[in-house]
């Protein structure tokens, strides 16, 4: 018999040698046959199952060997590792609770084991238990200090904890132990962005580039981060860079920056359907809905990060107020942190019913919404900072819609329908939408009758600007304004030499490198005024002071142009090819300003200078905005709420009666 059982270890140690597992499986087996408590083979065939992710069967062998040799430092490693290993597989398929056991499974198995500490604290981060994972992390970095990897790991949970400087301090620890740690250099210079130490950030950035050009999305971070401090040095080099590398596949950006500096649906769509299959692939993990039972109201979700003092909001607030509840009830499922704010506060009053989601989980969101029966999800994020992609890719309710938070296609086929209009969303690119479209009549913009503009008279003189002048301006992000943008307005301002151009405050570093630019075209900087941050009645009562609104490409504005002409303020843009870039074409079509939408270059800075150039024009503009205000369609909440209704309410019964999603267009009442 041993010398049966040698010849067959022999076998298995030349089939493990060659990594044939499958033969050395095969004896033994034969092994245990003749001997089934022999240790080696026991642990041997733990390890071979483990290899072929059969790690439940694995874990029966190794217990088994265990029994026999309790102190094997072998065995216990590869014990806990097996139920390590199933403990991440329960983590991918989204079973969280049964994926904390094993990992504590693990841990009990081998104390010391600090790769189960690191995937508990990383789950306990996806399960928004901040506190709790830095815990684990603080366990495996006590057991191996120079775990890189969970130094890079805690110091994310305290940049979720909003603890940025203690975050850096671990992000430069895992650094110090792996110099060329590009994840731990990618987190540190967000934190940095974040904390507006743009200079640290750019050096990040350019150390991983030097390392490892190819290293995902950091290229567009790159351009991004430069663009908040006007820092244009080869700015369409880099561009067209990204752009190569996205159309070879060796790098992609983010959906939102991809919107930033594409002006072409094409390349929108793309980064969008990569980002969102590497990100936030469909998930089946939750089962199929049952059909609804009949029921009188249509029950709708608003998902969103910005129910708080943010542009969304200030858009959207008066639709919740306004929807009709015989047909519909409304719930918001709020992502942040209750803030207490004044628009927080009159959101929380216009749902029916409001609930903070801001530490819950994905998985434990889209469970609500299905238990609550949510019969259409719409997801006022898309892919913009504080968004919950994963909740949709769950399936949250039968029906999801992206809407007005993010202006593009969200790339995935779990969103049935997008809501927009016949500018931003032409027929030629309908194609690069991986969503349905609802067309509304008018704007796809929905906008707040009740925005209050303070009654404060400001003077030209307390703003910084000069009496006299034509006044330009822009209240755009910074990020917004591009070389070419800015070389048209410096020769708008050469041609009105009476003027100035408003820009809204910015970093001192920006500020610097505008003026510096203006001087390259040999403008005087004081021509240059920054608006200082006023709370949204005072900024929007201060627009009167300027003439007229020049509109950023090709990323227009899109709240900014809203709240302009709200406060009577015409905005001159040029039409563009993406839907971030047709969005003030779709608002000025919508307030029957059409005369202020351009369609070139040279077109639009001719126009601008007419305007400035010629009082009458300017003054007939200004009197029909005011007029169109009143009358026009954009300003006209209650009937834009009765077409969006009808696009939901098309959309739900569609659902009921089974008809292929498709596209619904919403006839003008």
């Amino acid at each position: 018999m041993n010398s049966n059982i040698n010849f067959y270890f022999e076998k298995v140690k030349k089939n493990f040698e060659k990594k044939n597992f499958s033969q050395a499986k095969k004896f033994l087996l034969k092994i245990l046959k003749l001997q089934p408590n022999n240790f080696d083979a026991l642990h041997n065939m733990g390890i071979i199952l483990s290899i072929n992710n059969q790690n439940l069967l694995a874990i029966d062998y190794l217990k088994k060997a265990r029994l026999i040799n309790p102190n094997n430092n072998s065995v216990i490693y590869n014990l806990a590792n097996a139920w390590n290993n199933i403990g991440i597989e329960l983590r991918n398929n989204h079973q969280y609770n049964d994926s904390l056991i094993h990992f504590d499974e693990a841990i009990q198995t081998k104390s010391d084991y600090v790769e189960a500490f690191n995937n508990k604290g990383n789950l306990l981060i996806e399960l928004q238990r901040y506190d709790e994972a830095l815990t684990y992390f603080d366990k495996a970095i006590q057991i191996k200090p120079d775990f890189f990897e969970a130094l890079n790991n805690k110091a994310i949970t305290l940049k979720n904890l909003q603890r940025y400087d203690e975050a850096l301090t671990y992000f430069d620890k895992a650094i110090q132990i792996k110099p060329d740690y590009f994840e731990a250099l990618n987190n540190k210079a967000i934190t940095l962005k974040i904390l507006q130490r743009y200079d640290e950030a750019l050096f990040c950035y350019e150390k991983i580039i030097k390392i490892n050009s190819n290293f995902n999305e950091v290229l567009g971070n790159y351009i991004y981060l430069k663009s908040l401090i006007c820092d244009w040095t080869n700015f369409y080099s880099d561009v067209d860079n990204l752009k190569k590398k996205i159309l070879l596949g060796v790098d992609n950006t983010t959906p939102l920056i991809s919107t930033i500096f594409f002006d072409t649906e094409k390349i929108c769509s793309s980064v969008a359907k990569k980002y969102s299959k590497i990100h936030f692939p469909r998930n089946f993990f939750l089962t199929d809905f049952f059909k609804n039972s009949e029921k009188n109201k249509i029950k709708l979700g608003y998902y969103s990060y910005d129910f708080r003092n943010h542009a969304v909001a200030t858009l959207i607030a008066e639709l919740f107020e306004i929807h009709n509840r015989e047909i519909f009830e409304i719930v918001g499922f709020s992502f942040c942190k209750p803030t207490k704010d004044l628009m927080q506060q009159r959101l929380q009053k216009s749902f029916d019913q409001f609930i903070d989601v801001s530490n819950h989980s994905d998985i434990e969101i889209a469970k609500l919404s299905r238990e609550l029966k949510i019969d259409i999800a719409v997801d006022l994020n898309g892919h913009t900072y504080g968004g919950r992609t994963n909740i949709f890719a769950l399936r949250a309710a039968p029906i999801q819609v992206n809407y007005l938070g993010f202006p593009g296609t969200m790339g995935s086929d779990y969103y049935d329908y997008i809501i927009a209009d016949k500018i931003v969303i032409p027929d030629q690119n309908k194609p690069f939408f991986s969503e349905k479209i609802i067309y509304l009549p008018h704007s796809y913009q929905v906008n707040d009758r009740k925005k209050e503009i303070s009654s404060k008279n400001f003077s030209r003189e307390e703003l910084g600007l000069p009496l006299n002048d034509f006044i330009f301006c822009c209240f755009n992000n910074i990020h917004k304004i591009q070389p070419k943008t800015f070389a048209i307005w410096m020769e708008i301002l050469n041609s009105v030499r009476n003027s100035a151009l408003w820009l809204l405050g910015v970093n001192p570093i920006a500020a610097n490198n505008l003026k510096k630019q203006m001087s390259l075209f040999g403008i005087n900087p004081e021509r240059l005024i920054f608006a200082s941050h006023l709370p949204i009645p005072e900024h929007l009562s201060r627009h009167k002071c300027a003439d007229l609104f020049l509109d950023t490409f090709p990323y227009n504005a899109h709240t900014t142009a809203s709240d302009a002409l709200w406060a009577g303020l015409p905005v001159l843009t040029m039409l563009g090819n993406s839907f971030a870039g047709r969005v003030t074409s779709s608002l000025l079509c919508a307030i029957e300003l059409p005369e202020l939408i351009t369609n070139s270059e040279e077109e639009y800075k001719s126009l601008a200078v007419e305007l400035a150039t010629n009082k009458q024009k300017i003054n007939l503009i200004k009197n029909k905005l005011m007029l169109k205000k009143q009358t026009a369609p954009l300003f006209n909440t209650p009937l834009f709420t009765k077409y969006i209704e009808q696009g939901y309410v098309r959309m739900f019964e569609n659902y009921k009666k089974k008809i292929p999603i498709d596209d619904i267009r919403v006839e003008s009442i």
